[in-house]
């Protein structure tokens, strides 16, 4: 089998010293061969790379640079790399363009990388290497053949862009969405195409639909998006069996996407319904089922709403972000315009200062003349001067400038530090006041998080109160049953009436509360009465000491 990797990238300086590095990321030593270097006026690996991206800075491309790696499982000889190269050269749409090609060898293991010039030099423009990926498998298939190499299952039966059409397969998001939502999705695709399929037109679709509980909504990436009644959103054309995208815009062709209400407002409106559902299903409500459904629906309007708050309160953040972006450019506008008389008189003063230094080094009686000029009533051969006598030499004799570029780099990085730090200063004080509105705005989602808890608390606390109320009258009514009452309320085979045995059943209920040890005395004097009177408990006649 042959491994065949791709990437599309930039910065070949790195690149260079990677390929002639004789030690690997590991730390293995490590042999390089440059083999080619074809297409450029350099011959080394490093000039190359630099004359590829120097002939790529006059187009717009930011990734100049094609790398590909060959790694073979079983050695292949020279002829066959360059076969291979050629193929793959063909294949990714490179011939004739500057190529480099390294060979390393690591622990008696030989591979190649090969490096091409994406720019069309002819027509200065980037060439598009699209799909690297699958033209790299249908390669790598090919060669293993070619070469009598094996491959490994999984690509030999290669099913190619097949293999992105499996719309069961289950992501971790609608994993996620599963366990919010208690649907499979599975389930979700049988109905939506069960939905799609009722439909003639997009109005007959949506009502569809909403009898099976989601909405069609506008998406953002996707034209139409449906939305369940927990809020969650899901792709039509993932979710409908045996139709493409353009068949489904085509069939609800009357109901365009743009004039769908947004995710937000179907969210809202879902919300909405659901709570009112909840309590309908809560006030009319009979046996226990009935119950748990109403619950359902609370847990759902809860969802929902949650969804909508969540919705909300991100537009809202993502307009503050938005804000303070725009409010925070302005100041360093601003800030900057502000400074710009200062820069400009700076860099005036530099520019005289640097023509006047241009002019003095000209010659050596320039020089001298301004050296003089400089030091005029010094003593040039005292204590303080003495040290800087050299350079003063320098400068007269080689022409060397003084330092008057540091002088001026730091003058300009002294402005430049004042600008920064009023910049700095300004943009604290609008930030302060976004920090502000931004706690408050957490506040008041916080709060109303809290309401929306709290009332969707409430109405499943109602439903569990009727719930357990339920629950605990079919419980009695079992156990009575199985004491042996009758619809009359008659006992099967004493003939006591219903009263008698609930307060037999209450008095049996409070005995099985008591104590073990009171159990016990409970349980000798029963056995006493049953032997006539030879109890040890009350009314017994146990043996007595005398």
């Amino acid at each position: 089998m042959t491994i065949i990797k791709s990437n599309i990238r930039a910065n070949g300086v790195d690149l260079a010293y990677h390929l002639q590095r004789t030690v690997d990321k590991d730390g293995f030593d490590q042999t390089f061969e440059i083999a080619e270097v074809r297409g450029t006026v350099a011959d080394d690996v490093m000039g190359a790379f630099k004359e590829m991206e120097a002939v790529a800075a006059g187009t717009k491309g930011t990734k100049p640079l094609f790398s590909l790696s060959i790694n073979p499982s079983e050695p292949m000889t020279r002829e066959q790399y360059a076969t291979a190269i050629d193929q793959l050269e063909e294949a990714h749409n490179l011939v004739g363009q500057p190529r480099v090609v390294v060979f390393h060898n690591k622990k008696g293991r030989e591979h190649a990388h090969v490096v091409w010039s994406r720019v069309d030099a002819e027509n200065m423009k980037i060439i598009h290497n699209s799909f690297d990926r699958q033209r790299n498998r249908d390669m790598a298939r090919k060669l293993a053949h070619q070469f009598g190499h094996k491959l490994p299952e999984g690509l030999e039966k290669d099913r190619g862009t097949d293999r992105f059409n499996e719309r069961s397969r289950k992501n971790w998001a609608e994993y996620n969405q599963e366990k919010r939502t208690g649907i499979t999705k599975d389930q979700r695709i049988t109905e939506i195409t069960a939905a799609y399929r009722e439909a003639d037109n997009g109005a007959s679709f949506v009502h569809a639909l909403e009898e099976r509980g989601y909405h069609l909504a506008q998406g953002q990436r996707r034209a139409y998006v449906v939305v369940d009644m927990a809020g969650e959103v899901f792709s039509v054309s993932r979710h409908v069996e045996d139709a493409k995208a353009r068949e489904i815009k085509i069939k609800l062709a009357d109901r365009p996407s743009e004039k769908l209400p947004s995710v937000e407002r179907a969210r809202v409106f879902i919300a909405g319904r659901a709570m009112a559902q909840a309590e309908r299903s809560r006030e009319t409500a009979n046996t226990i089922d009935e119950m748990k459904t109403a619950k359902a629906h609370a847990t759902a309007a809860m969802w929902a709403e949650n969804k909508a708050a969540n919705t909300e309160f991100k537009a809202l953040r993502e307009g503050l972000h938005a804000r303070e972006a725009k409010a925070l450019a302005e100041v360093s506008k601003r800030v900057k315009e502000g400074h710009k008389p200062e820069w400009r008189d700076l860099l005036q003063r530099q520019e005289q200062q640097r023509k006047g230094m241009d002019y003095a080094r000209r010659t050596a009686y320039g020089r001298v003349k301004h050296l003089l000029k400089n030091l005029r009533g010094e003593n040039l051969f005292n204590d303080q001067t003495k040290g800087s006598l050299a350079p003063a030499f320098r400068w007269v004799i080689k022409g060397e400038a003084p330092g008057l570029a540091k002088q001026q780099d730091k003058e300009r990085k002294a402005l430049g530090t004042q600008q920064s730090k009023a910049v700095k200063r300004e943009q604290g004080q609008v930030r302060q006041g976004f920090t502000k509105e931004r706690n408050g705005m957490r506040h008041n989602e916080s709060t109303r998080r809290s309401q929306i808890r709290g009332t969707h608390a409430l109405a499943v606390g109602k439903i569990d109160m009727a719930i357990a109320k339920a629950n605990e009258k079919s419980q009695e009514q079992a156990q009575l049953k199985a004491h042996g009452v009758s619809k009359s309320g008659r006992e099967k085979t004493s003939g006591m009436s219903k009263s008698d045995l609930k307060r037999a059943y209450d008095a049996f209920n409070q005995r099985s509360k008591e104590p073990r040890s009171v159990k016990s005395a409970h349980s000798r004097a029963a056995r006493g009465q049953e032997r006539g009177g030879r109890g040890d408990g009350p009314g017994g006649g146990g043996r007595s000491m005398g």
